[in-house]
């Protein structure tokens, strides 16, 4: 018997369809049924020991939720960039970046890179040789305070986190009182506070004033 043409391409037709719809239907059940594709661990640098198990336990609290009420935080594709970022910050403050990507099925890879602070500005905020404010939960007591003339500060915007900068000061004047502050304090006395007043004239002051 002979097939008409007409039956071969329905058939063809119906055949894409069914096998689409088969795609579709095995693709979410396998995102979103299975745990073919589940997190169940996190892979951190630039970690402190102490920090990892508190760091771990807060960050599987992320899984939770959906994106759009559609794409689940559970699943390595689909992850809460944002709640993972405001959980690592919450751990380490002074975190200057944090990049986050999935390495195999089940396992995000999350690497942390801390801020170095010159100076500081009180006993939990350090400031860097951009001139960056950011605050630790470190001992920064042992850094020289830091009093600029104007405060004026900028918000600058490095990849998903956002840092005030103080306007006045730039970097080459940074390390350059940064160095001259520690070749005063290795011969004449230990500095404890250092002022740029609006002129841009530097006093190097001991504990004593």
């Amino acid at each position: 018997m002979k097939i008409k043409r007409k039956t071969v391409t329905r058939i063809k037709k119906q055949f894409l369809i069914l096998l689409g719809v088969s795609l579709v239907i095995g693709c979410w059940y396998l995102y979103w049924k299975s745990d073919v594709f589940t997190i169940r661990s996190y892979s951190l640098s630039g970690v402190e020991e102490k920090d990892v198990e508190s760091l771990t336990e807060a960050l599987a609290l992320t899984k939770g939720g959906y994106t759009y009420r559609l794409l689940p935080h559970s699943r390595v594709l689909s992850y809460s960039n944002p709640l993972i970022v405001e959980t690592v910050l919450a751990t380490i403050p002074e975190a200057q970046s944090i990049d986050i990507r999935p390495v195999g099925l089940h396992t995000l890879k999350i690497s942390v890179t801390e801020r170095v602070p010159l100076f500081r500005v009180d006993e939990t905020t350090g400031v860097t040789e951009d001139g960056i404010l950011f605050t630790t939960k470190k001992d920064i007591t042992s850094y020289p305070l830091l009093s600029v003339a104007s405060s004026t500060t900028k918000t600058i915007k490095e990849g998903d986190l956002s840092f005030p900068q103080i306007v006045e000061v730039n970097k080459e004047l940074l390390i350059k009182v940064s160095d001259f502050e520690k070749k005063i304090t290795s011969v004449i006395f230990p500095v404890y506070v250092i002022t740029i007043d609006a002129l841009g004239d530097v006093l190097f002051i001991d504990e004593r004033g």
